[in-house]
């Protein structure tokens, strides 16, 4: 019996960051046994590439100006199409919808009006009143519907803590070199002897330290972790500093403590839960941190499971 088709349309790399293609890889992931899955993309890299292996198809579309028509041709009345990308808007939608089965779209700004048959948008803080949208649109919203990489699912507690070892992982961009200041601060509390510094993709980290700064073996630079490792780095560290974006929603399944801040606008929302609701210590714009206070609580992990997203899409057949 052959499989219904859904792709994924998402970019990411060094400059734009991977957010998008984070989520939208994990969301394949959960789907592949059931759905023929398909990545497309503008911008192929080492970290989509992996999927490979976990049977995800990729294909790559020009990264010119006319991807959209690319992608159009590749759409057939069957599909299943998730958008996570901000580069479509209502209109887009609409073109998109009237050529397609169904149409999910992966949302964490709600603003614009939604035609798409699911948003999904994985946020705690999220409402149905800050949505517009078709009466006929499901809303899928908040920690129930996590976007996470499948080993984030239900894991066991963790139970060390000394706040001697620090995780940082801003994500596969850090244009503003957040993380090489954050590693700074660090270094004037004594009670840290190691930095995990985590990048998603690439080398991009290690020529911004002096060799005598890397020879202390103070700083350990990890590039490319599959999720596995990552899950085994945090587990090993004793605090972590995190954007509020999908990483922090990891190490809540993790059970890390972490303090945690924003740098581009789609982490406000999230950032403000954390530090209003779950009392997670924050640094506000990340990009101007001049000092930090290493004071936050251990916390038990949040278990997460995938049944939700996955009864969404078979509910779409």
């Amino acid at each position: 019996m052959n499989k219904r088709r859904i792709l994924f349309r998402a970019d990411g790399n060094t400059e734009i960051g991977l957010g998008h293609v984070v989520r939208s890889l994990a969301l394949a992931e959960i789907l592949i046994d059931f759905f023929e899955c398909v990545f497309i993309t503008r911008y192929p890299n080492k970290l989509i590439q992996e999927y490979l292996k976990k049977g995800i198809k990729i294909v790559q579309i020009p990264q010119s100006d006319e991807h959209l028509k690319d992608f159009l041709k590749i759409l057939n009345s069957q599909d299943i199409v998730v958008l996570d990308n901000y580069f479509f808007r209502t209109e887009h939608q609409i073109e998109i919808k009237r050529r397609v089965h169904k149409l999910v779209c992966i949302d964490d700004l709600h603003d614009q009006y939604f035609v798409a048959d699911v948003v999904i948008n994985h946020s705690p803080s999220v409402t149905k009143e800050q949505y517009q949208a078709l009466p006929t649109t499901r809303l899928c919203l908040g920690l129930d519907y996590a976007l996470l990489r499948k080993p984030f699912f239900n894991l066991s507690h963790r139970c060390n803590f000394k706040a001697e070892s620090c995780l940082i992982c801003i994500g596969g961009s850090d244009p503003d070199n957040i993380s090489f200041n954050l590693v700074k601060l660090l270094f004037k509390y004594k009670q840290i002897k190691k930095i995990n510094l985590v990048s998603r993709v690439g080398s991009i980290y290690t020529n911004q330290f002096k060799e005598e700064e890397l020879n202390t073996k103070k700083i350990n630079i990890y590039n490319n972790l599959s999720d596995v490792e990552l899950i085994k780095l945090m587990q090993e560290s004793d605090f972590a500093i995190l954007p509020s974006s999908t990483v922090s929603i990891e190490a809540l399944a993790v059970g890390i403590p972490f303090l945690t801040g924003w740098f581009v606008d789609n982490q406000k929302e999230l950032y403000d839960y954390y530090t209003s609701q779950l009392n997670i210590a924050g640094l506000g714009n990340l990009k101007q941190v001049n000092s930090l206070n290493l004071k936050f609580d251990q916390r038990l992990p949040i278990k997460f499971d995938s049944a939700k997203l996955l009864e969404v899409f078979k509910q779409l057949l």
